[in-house]
């Protein structure tokens, strides 16, 4: 909390997730830790929009000894209200179950609007339906360049692939998404979901964590730094482990959309 407002000019500060209900998750098994979910409210966009920032707040927390992972959501006070009136319930859930860190007493927010299940229910299957596609195509791409051994293309597709994969989680489940194309944290939120996700992209130490490394780096380095190197054998283990990823995807997503019926239905 000190290094937080230390280091940013921030008006509000709410633990959300797991460890904010208490039912966080370590699964030594699978090496998955559930991280410390911060929702971060600023005064102003440009201040909410300095990822480097941010990043590096939960780089320096992670560093302190015996720390958990930390997750870090940062948004301005008017996106936050306009969220809340269209009632985003992704906003309105961490407003209602939250742990309220720090406040200036600067902002409030404003009346909100819980959603019909109806509602949360349409959304989720248009986000599915357009982020599972969109994912599927990116996959099939990956394939082609491959094949044709365009090998750095090839990377950046399977990431893109995988991005949205999770993509097509979060926002099924939630119908938000951090705006970040870090695989390692969207493969956090997704596991603190569903159980099933976390053993998706798997990046234990080793050989795991290599190829892991490789697939996250590929969203930058495989487009703009001729150093990257990637092998067919490395784009074929991890084209497998991402079509993984998506048949688990899939499955978790048509669950959430089969509750989200029987709900609506008995309502």
């Amino acid at each position: 909390m000190a290094l937080l407002r230390e280091a940013a000019p921030v008006e509000m500060v709410i633990l959300f997730g797991s460890h904010a209900r208490g039912d966080w998750v370590e699964d030594h098994r699978t090496g998955y830790q559930s991280d410390l979910d911060i929702l971060v409210a600023v005064a102003s966009p440009a201040v909410a929009e300095k990822s480097m920032l941010w990043g590096d707040i939960e780089a320096r927390a992670e560093a302190l000894p015996g720390m958990t992972p930390v997750n870090i959501i940062a948004h301005d006070f008017k996106f936050l209200n306009k969220a809340l009136e269209r009632g985003q319930y992704f906003f309105a859930d961490i407003e209602k179950e939250g742990v309220l860190l720090f406040d200036s007493g600067a902002f409030r927010f404003t009346s909100k609007r819980a959603p019909t299940v109806a509602e949360r229910r349409a959304q989720a299957e248009e986000d599915f339906e357009y982020w599972a596609t969109s994912a599927a195509e990116f996959y099939d791409t990956h394939r082609d360049d491959l094949a044709k051994g365009r090998y750095s293309k090839s990377a950046f597709e399977l990431h893109q692939a995988a991005e949205r994969y999770f993509a097509a989680l979060l926002l099924t489940f939630t119908a938000y998404k951090p705006v970040t194309h870090n695989l390692e944290k969207l493969a956090n939120q997704a596991a603190s979901l569903h159980p099933a996700l976390r053993a998706a992209l798997p990046r234990a130490a080793g050989e795991e964590e290599r190829l892991f490394a490789l697939l996250k780096k590929a969203y930058i380095d495989a487009r703009y730094k001729k150093k990257y190197r990637i092998t067919a054998e490395e784009l074929t283990v991890l084209g497998d482990r991402v079509r993984e990823l998506g048949v688990l995807v899939e499955s978790a997503c048509r669950e959430k959309l089969a509750l989200l019926a029987t709900d609506a239905g008995s309502g």
